[in-house]
């Protein structure tokens, strides 16, 4: 009778571990398909190798690759967050570089899914939705510096500085969990420079602020400014 007993446990054990397993499984796949699917990450790999770190942490429903093919790190963040009424927000970013060099790039994007009138689910890109527009004068406070041109999110004082990429940006930092996101300032320069112009470092340095912290807010389905440090 014992015996008996024991081996209905054993076989409970089993399936409730496999019912998890399955679970888990489903998760992930969803998590990849939704990763793939995204516009910015066609050409993205999620197979593993020693050029090609891929983390996917579906509890958080994030994923990040991180591909050291070039030389160079290209490092891919896609995460989900999900508001009102349990409506999904999907934020993909890219970044070029160690975050050390001036040539850094980063791109990031908000995107929403909707289905048309033929039942298709398409992205919509509603970056300017989600994200406060912040300035580089909010780095600074009232005094801060007037740089009027910003082309590609390029904060620079001519034109054709902006142009070039030569400049300023403001640079977001998605992190693997958690309900912020980090805006940081970072001087830039065009492509093929090493340096950026003396007037940008000088600038960049008499900022007040470092970091400003911005907070997901699930009931107005953005992120609002919190805290500057």
């Amino acid at each position: 009778m014992a015996d008996s007993i024991v081996g209905r446990c054993v076989v409970f054990v089993v399936i409730v571990v496999s019912a998890f397993s399955v679970r888990e499984a489903h998760a992930e796949s969803w998590l990849r398909e939704t990763f793939r699917t995204c516009p910015d990450n066609q050409n993205v790999s999620l197979i593993p190798s020693n050029t090609n770190v891929v983390t996917i942490d579906e509890e958080n429903a994030m994923i990040r690759v991180v591909n050291n093919a070039t030389g160079k790190p290209i490092v891919t963040v896609f995460r989900i967050y999900t508001g009102r009424g349990g409506v999904e927000y999907y934020a993909n970013q890219r970044t070029v570089g160690s975050g050390n060099e001036c040539t850094f790039r980063a791109r990031t994007r908000f995107y929403s899914m909707v289905t048309d009138t033929a039942n298709v689910s398409k992205w919509v890109d509603i970056t300017f939705q989600m994200l406060p527009k912040l300035k580089v004068s909010d780095f600074y406070g009232k005094r801060g510096p007037k740089l009027p041109f910003d082309v590609a999110s390029v904060m620079s004082a001519t034109q054709e500085h902006s142009s070039a990429g030569d400049g300023m940006a403001i640079h977001y930092g998605i992190p693997n969990f958690g309900s912020r996101i980090f805006a940081r300032l970072m001087p830039q320069c065009g492509e093929g420079k090493k340096e950026n112009l003396p007037e940008y470092e000088n600038i960049f340095e008499k900022a007040e602020f470092s970091l400003i912290e911005l907070l997901w807010s699930s009931e107005e389905n953005k992120f609002e400014i919190d805290v500057k440090k």
